[in-house]
Parts: C-alpha cells; structure tokens; sequence
C-alpha cells in the first residue's frame, strides 16, 4: 500500500513499502489531486508485481509506457519500471 501526502510547498510524493521493509518517495511535483491520486494507484500495482515476482497488467503496462521521460527516470531509480 501507497501513501499520498501533501508538502507545504504544495507539492505531491508518494511513499511506499519496496518489500524489502524500506520505505522509497516518489516526488511528484506540483499536480493536480486527481492526477496524482491516478499515479499512487499505478504505484501501487507496479509495487504489487515487483514484490510478488509477476508481470504488470496491461493497462498499468499502456500508463507506464505513455509516461515522460522524468516520471519514468524515477521509477526506474526506485526498481518500478526498467529505464528507457
């Protein structure tokens, strides 16, 4: 399970357990809610396949895919996703 928290500056992250008890922060920036609600539960499935050793489902393999480059650059930083 994902958390979403909020900065003072305004700012959203997630943070999120890697399965190796290690809690990891993915910054988000300055977004909307809705969308950086969106991304916690994408997180939150990528987390649940890299934990469990099984593969992404297709529609979290369609949102990763059409991801920029710098959201994509962190996730591949935390172990989520593999670099491009």
């Amino acid at each position: 399970m994902a958390s979403l928290l909020r900065r003072p500056t305004g700012s959203w992250y997630i943070q999120f357990d890697d399965g190796n008890g290690e809690r990891r922060t993915l910054s988000l920036g300055k977004v909307p809610k809705k969308a950086a609600e969106a991304t916690k539960l994408r997180v939150e499935h990528l987390v649940a396949a890299h934990v469990s050793g099984t593969p992404i489902d297709n529609d979290t393999a369609k949102w990763l895919a059409t991801t920029g480059e710098k959201l994509r650059g962190r996730l591949a930083r935390l172990g989520l996703a593999e670099s491009r």
